[in-house]
């Protein structure tokens, strides 16, 4: 119900965007900047890289918006147009790989997204455990879940964003929580249930 509502907002502001109001499109930037950012995060480390794809998301919204139909979900449009554009902007500067943008992230310049209290109950075996074990999944894997349980889309919007079938986005979920199961219940004590049981707060390590 809750989700409804928020999307009901959503449309209202894109409406007043097609209308022609710069209000609204500031609006919405500021809705939605951290969640682009952080979604960005999962992909590449170059800030600069992110805030141009951003930009120019913006920037075509505002160009078009006469032509703009109104999207079932504002948020799940930003985040596909977004994923394509920032996708766009990595091939042309042509500087890293999906691999290597993860291998050479460091955690710890995210960590001003993370919630005061996440931290202050993690103690920091615990944290050096999860990150090793995050640290396992593929960038398609991180980038599902970070779409999941992170911005809590459906699984018909994740397999939209990133336009992969649905089936696909479903193996790509058993494979995450079955290396991060293993992975964790590798780690000394931890029991079967405790990696499904965490995982929106897991994630939290890699917003």
């Amino acid at each position: 119900m809750e989700r409804g509502h928020h999307h009901t907002e959503d449309q209202a502001i894109w409406i007043q965007i097609t209308q022609g109001n710069e209000l609204a499109l500031v609006q919405l930037y500021d809705q939605y900047v951290d969640v682009l950012y952080s979604y960005g995060k999962k992909i590449t480390y170059k800030s600069e890289i992110i805030e141009d794809a951003v930009q120019d998301l913006l920037a075509e919204i505002w160009h078009k918006r006469e032509k703009l139909s109104i999207p079932t979900s504002v948020k799940a449009y930003l985040l596909k147009a977004f994923r394509q554009k920032l996708l766009r902007q990595l091939s042309r500067y042509k500087r890293l790989s999906f691999t290597d943008a993860y291998a050479q992230m460091d955690v710890k310049d995210n960590h001003h997204y993370l919630h005061a209290q996440v931290v202050s109950e993690l103690e920091s075996e615990l944290k050096a455990r999860l990150k090793k074990s995050l640290a396992t999944l593929s960038q398609k894997e991180q980038e599902a879940i970070a779409l999941k349980y992170t911005e809590n889309l459906s699984h018909d919007e994740i397999a939209s964003i990133m336009e992969i079938k649905k089936q696909t986005l479903y193996n790509l979920l058993h494979a995450a929580i079955q290396k991060l199961n293993k992975s964790l219940k590798e780690e000394q004590q931890f029991t079967g249930m405790y990696p499904i049981f965490m995982m929106p707060f897991l994630y939290l390590y890699l917003v």
